[in-house]
């Protein structure tokens, strides 16, 4: 099931709408519009223009479920605009953001909503303004494994040392600040940093994409379970080849096994953003 679809509910023959719908999405001023992105899907925006705008503003300030007949009457006495382009609006704005994609959609109110591949939009904007759209954020140097191409060499586990929570939070809040676009956060082993889930948490509340790269082989079940509730973009589990050769490759005897066990629960909770297990289907 789609993750907005369950936040519509058919009740007396009017569509309602829950409240908490929009707490897993983001939203970037894009030129004069709107890229928004709900961050538990794949990275693509939608890109809402004119009137809906002022619609998406209004949904999320929304805290209880709201008939959308009752909804688009009061924005349409709020901005004396007609009520049923409003109406109008409202429907084609929810059903792009729960996953309708195929086509552009332009309203009789002149309220534009598109779908393309705005990932690569932004990008190439934010690269034109020379602005930062991605930020790598290593939460420790600390490792439980010797990578032979890690990048640390031998700076890794010299110096038992985390970025601790409290600074963590404070470049976070000016990474949202200057408005960056996708975070991900690494280390080292970022599990290694005791801190590390409240990091990934007040993270991931943030206005950006936040993506964890990790070994995997410090995961635990509770841990897991804990991270798949959180609004992340992606989980990202290192694997460099078949058992031998990565076992070898990180200096882990277990490493493959740990990884694995960790990536198949993962996906036994329907999270389905994984990065690396499409290279290993047989696992």
């Amino acid at each position: 099931m789609n993750c907005l679809r369950k936040h519509f509910l058919m009740t007396q023959n009017f569509l309602y709408f829950r409240a908490n719908m929009f707490e897993n999405f983001m939203k970037i001023n894009y030129k004069n519009d709107y890229a928004v992105c709900n961050k538990r899907d794949k990275p693509n925006f939608t890109i809402v223009q004119g009137g809906g705008k002022i619609i998406f503003d209004e949904l999320r300030q929304s805290k209880s479920p709201i008939n959308i007949k009752e909804f688009s009457k009061k924005l349409a006495m709020k901005y004396h605009a007609p009520e049923e382009y409003l109406l109008e609006d409202t429907m084609t704005l929810l059903s792009l953001l729960n996953g309708d994609r195929n086509t552009d959609q332009k309203t009789d109110n002149n309220t534009n909503i598109h779908h393309l591949d705005t990932y690569s939009m932004l990008y190439n904007s934010y690269t034109n303004e020379n602005k930062i759209f991605k930020v790598f954020l290593e939460l420790t140097y600390n490792c439980n494994l010797n990578c032979k191409h890690c990048y640390l060499g031998t700076d890794l586990n010299t110096e038992l040392k985390h970025l601790t929570l409290e600074k963590a939070k404070e470049i976070l809040d000016y990474l949202e600040k200057i408005e960056i676009v996708d975070l991900c956060l690494t280390g080292g082993e970022l599990f290694t940093n005791p801190d590390a889930y409240e990091i990934i948490k007040y993270a991931s509340e943030k206005n950006f994409l936040t993506t964890i790269l990790t070994n995997g082989t410090l995961l635990t079940i509770d841990m897991i379970d804990k991270l798949v509730k959180l609004p992340l973009s992606q989980i990202r589990i290192s694997l460099y080849g078949m058992k031998d050769f990565h076992n070898s490759f990180v200096g882990l005897s277990n490493a493959f096994d740990l990884s694995v066990q960790a990536l198949k629960y993962i996906l036994s909770l329907n999270f389905k953003s994984i990065g690396t297990i499409k290279f290993l289907p047989s696992i």
